[in-house]
C-alpha cells in the first residue's frame, strides 16, 4: 500500500476531531482503501451522523454488529478472511478498551484505528479477524 495515502490520513486525523459518518473508524479505513484500490468498503451502508446512528446503521447492514458488517463488507468485494499472524494490506476487527471494537488498518506491522482525537496504534496480534484488500 502507498505509504503516502496512510501518512496523509494519519496527519489529517491528528489535525482535526473525528466526525461520525465522515472519518470515524469505519469511514477512515474505507477512505484509505478506496484511495488505494478504488473499492468502496462502505458501499450499501446508509449515511449516519452520530454514534447512535452509526450503531443502528451497522446493525441494519450487518445483522448484529460491527463483526457481521465487516464480514459482509469483505464478502461484497471478495476480500479473503485471514487469521493471525497478519501481514500485508489488511483491514480488521480490532478490540478497544472503551469503545468495544473498531475497524482498523494494518500498516507497517501495526494496527491503526481512528479515534475521536487521532489514531490509536496497536500491536500486530491485537486483532480478532482481518481481510486482505490488495
Amino acid at each position: 500500500m502507498d505509504a503516502h495515502i496512510v501518512n496523509a490520513a494519519c496527519a489529517q486525523a491528528l489535525s482535526q476531531p473525528m466526525q461520525w459518518g465522515v472519518d470515524d473508524c469505519c469511514k477512515w479505513v474505507a477512505n484509505i482503501i478506496q484511495q488505494a484500490t478504488g473499492k468502496d468498503l462502505m458501499e450499501g451502508i446508509a449515511p449516519y451522523g452520530d454514534r447512535y446512528e452509526a450503531l443502528q446503521v451497522i446493525r441494519e447492514y450487518g445483522g448484529h454488529g460491527l463483526h457481521d458488517a465487516a464480514i459482509k463488507m469483505a464478502a461484497l468485494h471478495g476480500f479473503p478472511e485471514l487469521r493471525a499472524p497478519f501481514s500485508g494490506d489488511l483491514f480488521g476487527l480490532v478490540p478497544l478498551k472503551e469503545e468495544g471494537f473498531a475497524i482498523g488498518l494494518f500498516f507497517e506491522g501495526k494496527w491503526l484505528c481512528r479515534n475521536e482525537t487521532g489514531v490509536t496504534v496497536l500491536p500486530p496480534d491485537h486483532c480478532l479477524v482481518a481481510w486482505r484488500f490488495m
